[in-house]
């Protein structure tokens, strides 16, 4: 690294004072949290790069509409779908590969939690931007490609099945292999915060039903908060994760350690289990901020969530407050000082990297389960983890 008295050029993905944090390999970071280095992590950060990559995309976005990368699929395995988080990152992957094609990428496909009554009622049944404001400033050329979407089981459909299996030509994803030059110095991570927070922008509508700062005095959240990550939904009876996910008590000692060092015992609950919930009442040591309104109880079930369809037929809106839920999660969280995460989670990665985007710096974190987004492609394939 390259030091002046003001702070460190750390290497692309190295972090902290001394750039001696690879967030590709860390399963913790606790740096120092006085206001100079503060400072100095924002500039390590790069802001005005960073602001100039943000106005790259919209003009990028708004631009060459006929040659835009178009996405017409269901994104997930099997023509099932995947899980919100889940879609969201592919997303980010499409939107960095047109990015390196000097294109906009468009995506004209199927949000499965887009499939509900308040969708339907917008005119917007399936449609990812029910919730996110337009990815593409190409309104018509949009509207005709979201028209010429076919279910991936259909006979006529000669485009995706599914990410995971054959792709559409015209979206072939991970095409690039490097960061551009121009922003390689920052690293990997700062880049795929920068796509997600890119794509992460709410709609009107999604910014009025998640109601965020009337929940936040609602529910006494206030600075400073550590935030806690504790899945314990359909990913523990339905995935790899089966039978392996624990209660409250394993967290304990990473709440207890952040808490120590950043002098906070106020933290922030983010998880799909009432017992959890009813866990954390009982502790009497720490301070936790709990959303009571979410539905937990619809979120424990044997199957996929994005597998039901009677949540995404547009009949109900039980499938939308699960949407809505979970953007409430991923942005308190995001919104956290201190993270504990579990980051082989698409939903933890989405919050590290948009409180990194708020805040133009790698927040203190700890992972329960491994480094930041070590096994996905979009990550891995990129760089030499050696």
């Amino acid at each position: 690294e390259k030091c002046t008295s003001q702070a460190c050029e750390c290497a692309p993905d190295m972090f902290g004072s001394k750039c001696d944090t690879n967030i590709r390999k860390a399963w913790f970071y606790y740096p120092e949290a006085d206001a100079k280095s503060l400072a100095a992590f924002e500039e390590q950060w790069d802001v005005p790069l960073w602001n100039e990559l943000m106005s790259e995309l919209d003009v990028l976005q708004r631009s060459n509409c006929s040659t835009q990368r178009v996405h017409f699929g269901l994104i997930g395995a099997n023509a099932k779908g995947a899980g919100l988080a889940s879609t969201l990152r592919y997303m980010t992957g499409y939107l960095s590969d047109a990015y390196a094609e000097n294109k906009g990428f468009m995506f004209a496909g199927r949000l499965n939690y887009a499939g509900t009554r308040s969708c339907k009622a917008r005119n917007q049944l399936g449609d990812i931007e029910c919730f996110l404001q337009p990815l593409s400033g190409c309104t018509q050329e949009r509207e005709q490609a979201f028209a010429r979407y076919r279910n991936p089981n259909a006979r006529n459909n000669r485009c995706m099945r599914n990410v995971i299996g054959t792709r559409c030509t015209s979206m072939q994803p991970y095409l690039q292999k490097k960061i551009p030059e121009k922003y390689s110095k920052q690293g990997n991570f700062w880049w795929r915060s920068a796509m997600l927070s890119y794509l992460m922008r709410l709609s009107d509508a999604t910014e009025e039903w998640l109601s965020l700062e009337q929940l936040k005095a609602d529910i006494g959240f206030k600075h400073p908060i550590i935030g806690v990550h504790v899945r314990h939904g359909d990913a523990c009876h339905t995935t790899t994760r089966k039978g392996t996910c624990s209660g409250l008590s394993t967290y304990m000692q990473d709440i207890e350690a952040m808490s120590e060092r950043y002098n906070t015992t106020r933290v922030y609950l983010s998880t799909d289990d009432e017992a959890v919930v009813r866990e954390a009442r009982q502790n009497t040591k720490y301070q936790f901020v709990i959303n009571q309104q979410m539905n937990r109880k619809v979120l424990d079930s044997a199957v996929q969530i994005e597998y039901r369809r009677n949540l995404w037929d547009g009949s109900s809106d039980i499938g939308h407050g699960i949407a809505l839920s979970t953007f409430q999660d991923v942005l308190l969280l995001a919104e956290a000082d201190y993270l504990i995460l579990h980051l082989l989670s698409n939903m933890s990665r989405m919050a590290l990297e948009l409180s990194a985007a708020r805040r133009h710096r790698l927040v203190p974190f700890s992972s329960k389960d491994g480094p930041w987004c070590a096994h996905w492609r979009m990550c891995e394939d990129r760089f030499d983890l050696s």
